[in-house]
């Protein structure tokens, strides 16, 4: 997610990625990091388009991973994530549904961590013209859950939020001339997308609250991310946490999809092949 949208409009990107390796490598273009916890190969599918105020992106990952950044300066980024086979996906510790819209801002940290493959569909909007646009809508101020970080969408809206922002990708995409010349095109696509997000949510809707598993889990989680060099046993989370083994591993696995021995070895592995690539190898050995 770049910080000037407006310096990128006209770009397109259409990719199919089958090295996880490669998509570390793209996911820096946006100011993110990226790490794959969930064992096997590793297939992403990447799109996105730039307007003069909007940037519309799709990307499809094949397994679970967890993805670390900030948002670009002065935008609103709407997020719509779907997860596949069943597993779960969460912001910050907390699980996000089929219902809802992550609302992240400049000083907002993106925190993903999905248990398996996952969907994510995103709309960077320059603030002041977002703002704007809702104000003449609605007329009123735009508001969400600053603490959850989310905005709840009108009833069975997803999957037609989902398939209308995908057709807006699809056409634009068809057209680059257009979408780097053509001002009329330009300002269509930005309303369509506008008007699809005002259709689907719901203004007055309430975000649920954290469930007690979801918060213990992310404690969990907050700690081995704290503790990532140490050699740490169940034994010694157990007792640092204050919490039982069967509570570790119970409120671990429903809400990240492993345990957490699997979830830290891969979690390491991902911030290695991190360090690798932003390394000058003709300085620093692969041992260090």
């Amino acid at each position: 997610m770049n910080e000037n949208i407006n310096q990128f409009s006209g770009n397109i990107i259409d990719l199919h990625l089958h090295n996880h390796l490669d998509f570390v490598k793209i996911a820096k273009l946006w100011n993110l990091e990226e790490y794959q916890i969930q064992d096997g190969p590793f297939e992403a599918i990447v799109k996105a388009i730039h307007t003069p105020f909007i940037q519309l992106g799709y990307v499809s990952r094949s397994s679970g991973v967890v993805l670390k950044g900030i948002p670009p300066k002065n935008c609103y980024v709407f997020g719509y994530l779907d997860v596949l086979n069943e597993g779960t996906v969460s912001h910050n510790g907390l699980v996000m549904n089929p219902n809802e819209l992550l609302v992240l801002e400049e000083k907002d940290q993106i925190d993903v961590l999905s248990s398996h493959g996952y969907n994510t569909l995103t709309v960077a909007i320059q603030k002041k013209h977002f703002d704007r646009e809702y104000r003449d809508c609605f007329n009123d101020s735009f508001t969400y859950d600053k603490v959850n970080k989310r905005i709840q969408l009108n009833k069975n809206m997803g999957t037609h939020l989902k398939q209308a922002l995908l057709k807006v990708l699809a056409h634009a995409i068809k057209d680059p001339v257009k979408l780097r010349e053509d001002t009329e095109f330009l300002q269509d696509i930005e309303k369509r997308i506008i008007q699809i997000l005002f259709q689907s949510i719901d203004t007055e809707g309430k975000t649920k609250s954290p469930l007690d598993s979801e918060k213990q889990a992310n404690i969990i989680r907050i700690y081995l991310n704290l503790h990532l060099t140490e050699e740490l046993t169940l034994q010694q989370i157990s007792q640092d946490l204050h919490m039982s083994d069967r509570t570790i591993r119970k409120g671990f696995n429903k809400l990240f999809g492993m345990n957490p021995k699997k979830y830290l070895l891969n979690y390491r592995l991902g911030k290695i092949h991190n360090v690798l690539l932003k390394s000058d190898l003709a300085k620093v050995t692969i041992q260090e």
